[in-house]
């Protein structure tokens, strides 16, 4: 008898799941996996029914498991807030310094989420809450000079603004793996609250909190009675500033009718979109981004304007969102200043928006030829790796740039279905490396990481990563 070959064999094992008729198609180079998920018939029928689905429509949608009522949900929908771990106790900090004048740090990541969020956090503050903008130090880390997350870099700016005061610290999009920079911040006499979304790193097989922060807002908590753990980071960072609201209102500090902050709505759609965080799995981000694009599309801020005289067709959809504004934003964070989207979201007129357009579109134009040299480059790796077999792809670039890794890591990820590392020297360093991963289903970065730093931490030391299940960096 013959014996089965080793894709036979995966195939066969593919094929028999009972939850997807799979089919592998071995090429050589690449190989194509084939699902075609089993659909509930009777909730095909409802969705064309009720909602005035096609056929196809309605079968995507029913594989994803969307009911017609959950289908476009709206602001009514939303989860409660109050079931997010420690918001009221972030929010009672927060607003305590409000009506103080204690001096407040925002310190975000520098990606699309990280930029939205620094905006509606800043927002908030300085327009909603009346703080002034001398009391808010908005800052972010440079990926390339600086890492991920809250680094020692971030740590030493905000030690040395107003040195000699205690500060609130309020992270967004991060904070979740930063532990060793917390402590050093409270032990300096501030308070930290950590808003974020992202996994905690595990320790002796259990998600660790940071245990130094004052309060810790996240979806991700083992003891979150939040429904949802898709959301992204920019919209927790709203949902708390939306609980600060309502404290300031409760202490008399804001009056009853001071008005909401669904101004701010735009900003946590186009960070949600552009994370690629789930839409068919959350009704909250379905309902936040369809709301969301109704704001910039009515142009209720300065650069919505600009960027519905910018894109085809004269407003904003989902797509610009995904493959225009968001990329932009990432890539002025890479090349240029962390925060330049968030300079863009709060610009004051449309002529500063109009900068900041610039701006953005002209780092946007360097990152496509910076990541086309080092995509030229990587490929040939990458094609070698898979020629031989291997199941996941490493890439070192000497002259490679940080900022543009994640984007590459993506593509060789798609082009050849296989999680991979996309490596570089570290800036200014000739003994450490950076780098960005992505991966494929069944095979959870974040997890990684902390199986990597268990077993070798002088080579990935804790708090030096982050990430989720499909992405994350070191």
């Amino acid at each position: 008898m013959e014996m089965e070959t080793e894709t036979e064999m995966e195939n066969k094992k593919l094929i028999d799941s009972p939850t997807d008729t799979t089919l592998r198609v071995d090429r050589g180079k690449w190989s194509t996996v084939v699902r075609e998920r089993h659909v509930d018939t009777h909730l095909v029928k409802r969705l064309k029914d009720e909602k005035g689905l096609s056929e196809t429509a309605a079968r995507v949608v029913a594989g994803r498991g969307v009911a017609p009522e959950d289908l476009w949900p709206s602001l009514a929908d939303l989860d409660p807030p109050a079931l997010l771990p420690d918001i009221a106790k972030a929010a009672q900090l927060i607003a305590h310094a409000v009506v103080n004048e204690i001096p407040i740090v925002s310190a975000s990541d520098s990606d699309s989420d990280g930029n939205s969020a620094q905006a509606i956090i800043y927002e908030a503050l300085t327009k909603h809450f009346d703080v002034p903008q001398g009391n808010v130090l908005a800052i972010a880390g440079h990926k390339l000079k600086s890492g991920y997350g809250l680094t020692q870099k971030l740590v030493n700016d905000i030690l040395a603004w107003r040195e000699n005061e205690p500060k609130l610290i309020i992270t967004s999009d991060m904070g979740s793996s930063d532990e060793p920079r917390i402590r050093q911040l409270k032990e300096k006499g501030h308070r930290v609250v950590v808003t974020d979304h992202h996994e905690f790193p595990v320790v002796d097989g259990r998600p660790s909190i940071p245990e130094s922060a004052d309060a810790v807002v996240s979806p991700a908590r083992p003891d979150s009675e939040y429904p949802d753990r898709k959301i992204a980071g920019c919209y927790v960072a709203f949902l708390v500033m939306t609980q600060v609201r309502q404290e300031l209102i409760n202490m008399g500090f804001l009056p009853a009718e001071a008005p909401k902050l669904t101004n701010l709505i735009g900003l946590a759609a186009l960070g949600t979109v552009v994370d690629c965080v789930s839409m068919s799995r959350s009704k909250n981000n379905r309902a936040l981004v369809r709301a969301g694009l109704k704001q910039v599309r009515e142009g209720i801020r300065p650069c919505w304007r600009v960027a519905n005289r910018m894109v085809r067709g004269g407003y904003v959809t989902s797509e610009d969102f995904a493959f225009l504004l968001g990329p932009a934003v990432n890539a002025y964070s890479r090349v240029g200043d962390p925060l330049g989207g968030a300079n863009f979201f709060l610009a004051p007129d449309e002529s500063i928006a109009d900068f900041w357009w610039t701006a953005l579109e002209t780092a946007n134009e360097k990152r496509k030829k910076i990541e086309r040299a080092m995509t030229e480059k990587a490929l040939k790796q990458a094609e070698q790796q898979v020629d031989q077999g291997r199941r996941g792809v490493v890439v070192f670039l000497e002259d490679g740039h940080a900022g543009i890794h994640g984007i590459n890591a993506a593509r060789i990820t798609e082009r050849f279905g296989r999680p991979c590392g996309f490596f570089s020297p570290q800036y200014e360093s000739d003994e450490m490396l950076t780098g960005s991963f992505r991966t494929v289903e069944g095979f959870h970065v974040k997890q990684g990481f902390d199986a990597i730093s268990k077993d070798n931490p002088d080579i990935l030391p804790p708090g030096s990563y982050g990430g989720h299940a499909g992405a994350g960096g070191a």
